[in-house]
């Protein structure tokens, strides 16, 4: 049934007219949004991210893991030489865990500190 039609079935019933671009001016696609979109400034690849940022971010997880299960290990070869199940491990796995978000901490002050030199120096 097309609409603005009243329903056969049901003489009550008024079926609106839906707006349309052609009918409504409000509708319409603006010309800023058919345009390409500008390449992104400084060389990267999706949102602006290089190679590099992806390779520092990989490296704060694998770092991250790592720390942690070394301190797990450690946990657990002190359980073994002591005789102290389970206590060393979930000692060594809160000790792991804290000294990785140390690390990241380190790194990220390390890491905007550099930046901000850059900047400053640059400009």
């Amino acid at each position: 049934m097309k609409p603005g039609r009243r329903d056969p079935l049901d003489e009550d019933i008024v079926i609106p007219e839906i707006p349309g671009p052609e009918t409504d001016p409000r509708l319409r696609i603006p010309d800023v949004l058919r345009q390409e979109p500008a390449p992104p400034k400084g060389g990267g690849g999706a949102g602006g991210s290089s190679l590099g940022e992806l390779a520092r971010a990989w490296a704060v997880a694998f770092d991250f893991v790592a720390t942690v299960i070394g301190g797990l290990a450690l946990g657990w070869l002190f359980d073994w030489w002591r005789g102290t199940q389970p206590w060393g491990m979930l000692v060594g796995l809160a000790m792991g865990f804290a000294s990785a978000l140390i690390r990241i901490i380190r790194r990220t002050l390390k890491e905007e500190a550099a930046a901000a030199a850059r900047r400053k120096k640059s400009g």
